[in-house]
Order: C-alpha cells, then structure tokens, then sequence
C-alpha cells in the first residue's frame, strides 16, 4: 500500500471535515462509556435473564463480521475488502454463531464459538427504538477493555446509527460508526473507522433504493479524497 505523505495526512487533519467527523466520534464514544457505567454491574442479571427467556436457537457461519450474518451494520461488508456477512445455516457450526431467541423471537444472545472459545453477547433494547449488546466476558473479565454495541431504528424500522466500540484502560481502541439519514430513496451515510485518538477514515455514501427499501446501487468517496468516488452494486441483498 502506496504511504500517505505526512504534509497530506497533516492537512486532512486541519481540514473542517475532520473535525466533524472527531466530533461525531467523541460524541459516540462518551454514549458508549455510559452504557458501561450503567451496566458494568449488570453481568448476574443479564445471565439470569437469559437462562429464564431463551426459548430457541438459530445458527450462523462467517467470522469477519462481528454478531456475523445478524450485525446491523452494514458499511463494513459494502465499502472494505475482505469483510464477510456470513450466512445463516441449519445446523450447528464451528467456527460460527449460535444466536439465542426468547419466546417471542427476539434476538437475546449471540455467541460467537471457535474452537473452545465461546464469547456471549447479551442483546436488549434500551427503548423501543435502541438495541444495545454487550460482551461481558470479554468487557469486564478482562478488567479494562471491551465490547458494545448499539443500533438505533425511527419508527419504521429503518436504523439511524449504529455503533460498535472495543475498549481498552477505559479509552476507544476502535470504533465504527454508521449515521444515516433517508431522502425520498436514498440514503446518506456517514461512515467512521477510527482506532483510538489517532486517525480517523472517514466515507460519504448514497444508497439508491427501490421503494421496498431494497438498496440497487451506491455511490461513495473517502473523506480525504473526496475527488476519487466509487460507485457499485452491493455484492449480496442489502435493504434498509
């Protein structure tokens, strides 16, 4: 991969877009602290829950992605090589995701199983419009990092944001961010993939959608090179 001139990395660093996307990325990151404020504590609980609610299981293949082919984030898989949605399957696998239901056939946990390691998250809604999961194991096992996660839907269902931060000494590691706002039928995002305090890559994205929400074709172009725009057709059925 071709190195970034520092003079270059160092304007696009000044530059009043950066800056948005900073802010969009701090004001993120503190929401997701608050989760682990609120339910640092909570681990007990959530396993009580989950041994009282889970009614059935589903099963998914396809690691790339986190909560595999369940993740409501869908920017990953579109914009950077290599990412993978899974699929679902029929049948237990390993490697793979076992995804737990409650009667009612909401999603309450997500196991991600390789080989002998087996992380839980436990997923909720915080409110009728917000879901949140989180990896207790991994978030508070390990002492000072961790895994959340939050996707937010308006009323009809469509996600506004999502949100998935790791931790570690109780600052960012890494985030992804995805904001979305809909016009007629499209759909604009802003995408953050940020690690820690340090550079931020940010994408613009148009989603053109049937009236099913159904996305046909996108149109995108990295923050720093707003010049050099792609555009394409999602790889595998994506709607909104």
């Amino acid at each position: 991969m071709e190195r970034i001139p520092e003079e270059v990395i160092r304007a696009y660093e000044n530059s009043e877009s950066y800056r948005k996307l900073k802010t969009i990325r701090d004001e993120c990151s503190e929401r997701m602290m608050e989760y682990c404020r609120k339910y640092k504590d909570k681990l007990p609980y959530f396993k009580e829950e989950a041994a009282k609610k889970l009614d059935h299981e589903r099963y998914g293949r396809g690691m790339s992605q986190r909560r595999g082919r369940l993740c409501p984030g869908n920017m990953e898989a579109l914009l950077i090589g290599g990412v993978n949605r899974g699929t679902m399957a029929k049948e237990y696998v390993n490697p793979g995701y076992v995804y737990g239901y409650d009667k009612e056939d909401n999603l309450i946990t997500s196991d991600r199983v390789e080989g002998e390691l087996r992380n839980r998250e436990y997923i909720f809604w915080e409110n009728p419009y917000t879901q949140v999961g989180i990896e207790y194991e991994e978030l508070f096992e390990l002492g000072d990092g961790g895994m959340i996660a939050e996707a937010c839907y308006n009323e009809q269902g469509r996600i506004t944001s999502y949100i998935y931060e790791t931790l570690f000494e109780w600052r960012i590691y890494s985030i992804i961010i995805e904001k979305y706002k809909y016009e007629g039928n499209q759909a604009f995002v802003t995408f953050i993939d940020a690690s820690g305090e340090d550079y931020i890559d940010g994408w613009h994205v148009v989603l053109d959608m049937d009236e099913k929400g159904r996305v046909l074709k996108y149109t995108s172009y990295m923050d720093m090179n707003p010049e050099e725009v792609t555009e394409g057709v999602p790889k595998y059925k994506l709607a909104l």
